[in-house]
């Protein structure tokens, strides 16, 4: 859902090449640590006048040539996989409880949700390589290349990186909008119904705001980027020496 909105924000490689304008973008080439919350909104009217919103915030953490990031905020989720029990049938609720227990207990090792994980991106020659870690299990999964789609990553160094390319950046136009942060530049386009807009910060290499949607209302996608205090614990990854060693193939049927 993450890249898909991070997709949708960006206007199609297609729809660029025919622009007549094109404006010279910030160069993504540094490495810049950074410590952040990413907090994504979305909200669209439907045909038939419903109002559908929904927002999610991802924690993220950049260290050299790796980016971490966690879903934050969620309600066991390796608990709720449709798996149900006819509690009428099932004993006592200790019993219903050892069951459920053992069938997520189980669950965890035969089936994989990224979700659940810890995502850690790493450039390795000039392309980023994928790989899962549950500190709980204390497991690191990895992900070929192959299986990128699988696990709804588009395969993007930059956009897991900065959360957007230099393309993505030279289809918007500098504007001279005030920027509520010193040094951050507003990048906005407009065409045919819809906006695109993003809070450019150049010192740490990041969209602090990035907008898109149509001109109408009914449809509206945010994503902010919030820098935090740097975390005090280790990175996650610094820390899996010991831990099992698996690939996302293992969890193939």
């Amino acid at each position: 859902m993450y890249n898909s909105m991070i997709k949708t924000l960006c206007l199609t490689a297609a729809a660029f090449l025919l622009s007549p304008l094109a404006y010279a973008a910030p160069e993504l080439t540094k490495l810049v640590d950074l410590d952040a919350r990413v907090i994504v909104e979305t909200r669209n009217i439907t045909l038939d006048g419903v109002t559908r919103t929904s927002n999610f915030e991802d924690s993220m953490m950049r260290r050299g040539s790796k980016v971490w990031k966690v879903r934050l905020n969620l309600q066991n989720v390796a608990h709720e996989h449709g798996h149900t029990e006819d509690t009428s049938k099932a004993g006592s609720k200790a019993d219903v409880k050892k069951k459920s227990e053992k069938k997520s207990e189980k669950f965890g090792h035969d089936h994989f949700n990224p979700i659940e994980y810890q995502r850690v991106v790493t450039l390795e020659n000039g392309a980023p390589a994928l790989s899962y870690i549950s500190p709980e299990r204390k497991m690191v999964v990895t992900v070929p290349k192959a299986e990128f789609d699988n696990v709804g990553f588009d395969g993007s160094w930059d956009r897991s990186y900065y959360l957007i390319t230099a393309q993505d950046l030279a289809r918007l136009k500098p504007t001279d909008r005030q920027s509520p942060v010193a040094g951050a530049v507003w990048y906005e386009r407009s065409a045919k119904g819809t906006y695109e807009r993003v809070l450019w910060d150049s010192s740490r290499l990041i969209p602090l705001i990035m907008e898109s949607g149509s001109s109408d209302g009914k449809n509206h996608y945010k994503i902010t980027v919030k820098a935090t205090p740097a975390a005090e614990r280790n990175p996650s990854w610094l820390q899996t020496k010991q831990f099992e060693q698996r690939s996302y193939v293992d969890y193939l049927d």
